[in-house]
């Protein structure tokens, strides 16, 4: 007897130190988190992922791309370095905030109403820490999956089949009998515990292999109601609209969580009592009725779980949001005020949020706008920024400038083209593609468009770049939509004159020297300092020279000549 209670003194003794270790050890964690969370504020994001990751996060805004929703096309997408500037706000905690973040990227708004209560969720985790903090340490639980975001985990739970049951029930009531006749003939039990061992386990191998690849998929749903219970409990009068959303569509999915361990529970993180269920399960396969049933729950309130991974995402995308305010040195909301004028934008401060030392740009724009100057002196830059600036103000009300007047506009740009080796397409063809696209969308009654276009048709020679570029460009500026288009076609300014305002970027050469104040300026460029710009990086005089002569010749008479000197 006091050997017996010897060992059960010690049994409670490694109970209450594992108990203790594992309460210090989340105790660790959870100070370790949020001091995280304290030095990243206001900070530029660190995380990095995987290609296969940055590729699965866009899997949410992908499936609503198939609704009637504006969508950032993937040519615009790219053009803008959308990327980058995803990067740049992804301080999310989760993969659902993730997800949400960028599908607000992906899908402008164009409402007052949802854009001002996604304003009133970030003001408010940007003014109230606390707050803030608590629903971050919720979010924090529910985490990230590896590879894969949780939408598309969660979406391969469809393609899963129900396990047919009957040779389970079978397996499972032999093990019982031969448990029971171990203790009536004992030979026969062995001999029978012995096949059914052998039965059981091959059996639950073969359905284990064919319901693995959907565990994740489960695990993200139990995840997602864990956090949302979490947010619930938190009890945030700010938040009710979105507690009271969580609760009612994780009650559809209750009956999911009531024993779910024993399918989500694979035995891989060691531990007796993990063991001992895995032996149950090989012998009983209660996990195999259970994932039948949670599938079945899934199918009937597929869209709970979408919802749940929307609320808690847009929870952790509006903290992402805030701290991407903190960050910015400078940032306002948009003043949608103009409905009903001829489309633009009124900027003051603009600046890039990805460059270091932004030379920040006030203008006011409107219809059709012709930017001309010299190569790197701002030209594409600013098409980038007044388009990312738009995309920033209708998705998360944030515009890095200080003040920045508009209306809704449907972004799209045709800049960085390639040649399409893939679908046999010249550079020219796909440049041709990506114009009718914008045009198609300017004159389809759908409201105005920001069309950004960089150097157009460059894929071409000159004469029938000018006549055809003249000719889109005039229909895209008479189309009631906010045009932005740069080129080093000069003749365009004067053909286009009264349908584009003309605006250049000026550069200064000194000596050897050449500077650019990056400052859009009224009126079309009137420098010629390519050929100059030869001399400065080192060619030879008399190329320099030639090419200069030339230049005069043909402003003088209207004509090339040939290498020789004849005329052409």
């Amino acid at each position: 007897m006091q050997a017996a209670g010897v060992l059960a003194l010690i049994f409670v003794g490694i109970a209450v130190a594992m108990g203790f270790m594992i309460v210090t050890e989340n105790r660790r964690q959870q100070a370790s988190f949020l001091q995280r969370l304290k030095k990243s504020w206001g900070k530029k994001p660190g995380r990095t992922m995987s290609a296969e990751e940055f590729a699965s996060v866009g899997a949410l805004a992908r499936a609503g791309m198939e609704s009637d929703r504006f969508t950032v096309d993937d040519i615009t997408w790219h053009d803008l370095g959308m990327d980058d500037i995803f990067r740049l706000l992804d301080a999310a905690v989760s993969s659902p905030g993730d997800e949400v973040l960028y599908d607000w990227l992906r899908h402008p708004l164009f409402s007052g109403k949802e854009l001002d209560e996604r304003d009133r969720l970030i003001t408010f985790f940007g003014d109230r820490e606390a707050e803030r903090t608590r629903v971050q340490r919720a979010l924090g639980g529910v985490g990230r999956m590896r590879r894969l975001s949780y939408y598309d985990y969660i979406s391969r739970l469809k393609e899963a089949e129900e396990v047919r049951l009957a040779p389970f029930a079978a397996a499972g009531l032999l093990s019982l009998a031969s448990l029971v006749l171990l203790f009536v003939q004992p030979v026969i039990g062995i001999l029978l515990l012995m096949a059914a061992l052998g039965l059981n386990v091959s059996l639950y191998l073969k359905a284990r292999d064919g319901i693995y690849l959907y565990l994740s998929g489960f695990k993200c749903v139990l995840r997602l109601l864990s956090g949302a219970s979490a947010v619930e409990k938190l009890d945030i009068p700010e938040l009710s609209d979105y507690t009271a959303a969580l609760r009612e569509e994780s009650g559809k999915l209750a009956a999911m969580r009531r024993g779910a361990f024993l399918v989500t529970t694979t035995g891989q993180m060691g531990g007796m009592g993990e063991a001992v269920l895995e032996y149950l399960k090989m012998f009983f396969h209660p996990d195999i009725f259970k994932f039948n049933q949670m599938l079945r729950v899934f199918r009937n309130e597929e869209e709970a779980c979408v919802e749940i991974l929307s609320i808690l995402g847009t929870l952790d995308a509006a903290c992402a949001a805030a701290s991407f305010r903190a960050y910015l040195p400078c940032w306002c909301r948009a003043e949608y005020t103009m409905e009903g004028e001829k489309a633009g934008v009124e900027a003051e401060g603009m600046i890039h949020p990805l460059l270091s030392d932004p030379v920040p740009n006030d203008f006011s724009v409107r219809g059709g706008v012709l930017i001309t100057g010299s190569n790197a002196s701002g030209k594409s830059t600013f098409l980038k920024n007044t388009a990312i600036c738009q995309i920033l103000a209708q998705s998360v009300g944030t515009v890095p400038a200080g003040r920045w007047r508009t209306g809704y506009y449907r972004v799209m740009t045709s800049m960085a083209l390639t040649d399409d080796l893939a679908g046999g397409d010249s550079y020219f063809v796909v440049e041709i593609k990506s114009l009718k696209r914008i045009l198609d969308a300017a004159t389809d009654g759908r409201g105005p468009v920001l069309g950004v276009v960089d150097e157009v048709l460059r894929g071409t020679n000159t004469i029938e770049r000018v006549a055809a570029s003249s000719r889109i460009l005039q229909s895209l500026g008479e189309s009631g939509s906010f045009i932005l288009a740069a080129t080093h076609d000069i003749e365009l300014s004067y053909i286009l004159e009264g349908i584009f305002a003309n605006y250049h970027f000026a550069e200064e050469i000194k000596g050897d020297d050449v500077s650019f104040n990056y400052k859009l300026t009224e009126g079309r460029s009137m420098t010629r300092n390519a050929i100059r710009l030869l001399g400065i990086a080192g060619y030879p005089e008399e190329i320099v020279a030639g090419a200069r002569e030339d230049a005069a010749h043909f402003e003088a008479a209207g004509e090339w000549r040939r290498a020789d000197g004849s005329r052409i």
